[in-house]
């Protein structure tokens, strides 16, 4: 178990370790990575008053946001959200004590291609124009 100082709002430190009910939990995770991302989740849910069973998506964004504020990048805390879900699921899926919440998983990626819903209404315009003059109206249409 790993105790943790963390700034409040008003810039006052806090050491904090997770509650009886969050450590009971994280001492039967056998492996260490997924220990420690639950640890961190454990910690950020102790200082809250969030118990195991009343961990959400909502929570989780809560966490990705703090984890900003603590001093990660964007892009890190995404990646320890993934994380720390990844392991809160597949504890779920191998503990039949653990909480049974399935946690939504982010996505990191950008989307692929932009939606022309995304794109000014003058570019939908022209892009009618433009198909309408290079296409044949009837695609069977010989002449």
């Amino acid at each position: 178990m790993v105790e943790a100082s963390v700034n409040n709002n008003a810039g006052n430190t806090i050491t904090a370790k997770p509650s009886q009910a969050w450590a009971g939990r994280i001492a039967g995770i056998a492996n260490r990575y997924e220990r420690s991302h639950i640890n961190l989740l454990g910690l950020h849910c102790s200082i809250c008053g969030i118990e195991p069973d009343q961990v959400s998506d909502e929570v989780m964004a809560r966490f990705e946001i703090l984890a900003v504020k603590d001093g990660r990048t964007p892009s890190r805390a995404k990646q320890l959200r993934r994380d720390v879900t990844n392991a809160w699921n597949k504890q779920s899926e191998i503990h039949p004590d653990w909480p049974q919440i399935k946690l939504t998983l982010v996505n990191s990626r950008p989307p692929a291609s932009v939606s022309i819903a995304d794109l000014p209404q003058s570019f939908g315009h022209d892009l009618e124009l433009f198909l309408g003059r290079s296409g044949r109206k009837n695609l069977f249409d010989t002449t």
